[in-house]
């Protein structure tokens, strides 16, 4: 006998949570001019940004809301969070993701079949898109200081 669940029959609808999903994602990082590749990773671990390509491929930054993780060619170290840098895009991916999800400091609309948030963190103002899916799409600071193209 063949049992289904009444909750599968249920008419229910999702309203989407404000602030992205776990996600792993390509992302074009640029900061005053200087762009990179890097392989970006939020979990509930926190962000890991592993840089692709230029002089820095192979560097590796991991941050999680305590302490931020350096990484290259096997070498290992950790700062706790105190005077980091908060243009740093480990940091500032992890403070932008975290405001969107504070309704209080942040605000989101829909645009173009996703959403935009706008909010503020220690590195300023900036404005996270989303798809649909809640997958990043950019990331962009005021005076384009700091910013993420995601793939």
């Amino acid at each position: 006998m063949l049992f289904i669940p009444a909750l599968l029959l249920c008419g229910c609808s999702v309203q989407p949570q404000q602030g992205a999903a776990y996600f792993s994602a390509e992302a074009e990082i640029g900061f005053n001019g200087a762009s990179y590749s890097a392989a970006v990773v939020y979990n509930a671990n926190g962000v890991e940004v592993d840089v692709l390509d230029t002089a820095a491929a192979g560097l590796r930054f991991v941050y999680d809301g305590a302490s931020l993780l350096f990484g290259y060619s096997g070498i290992r170290l950790a700062q706790a969070d105190k005077g980091l840098e908060p243009s740093n895009p480990a940091i500032a991916l992890y403070d932008a993701l975290s405001a969107a999800k504070d309704s209080e400091s942040s605000s989101m609309f829909t645009v173009d079949g996703g959403f935009l948030i706008n909010g503020k963190t220690p590195l300023g103002a900036f404005e996270l898109r989303l798809s649909r899916d809640m997958e990043p799409q950019s990331l962009i600071f005021e005076n384009n200081a700091l910013t993420m193209e995601f793939e």
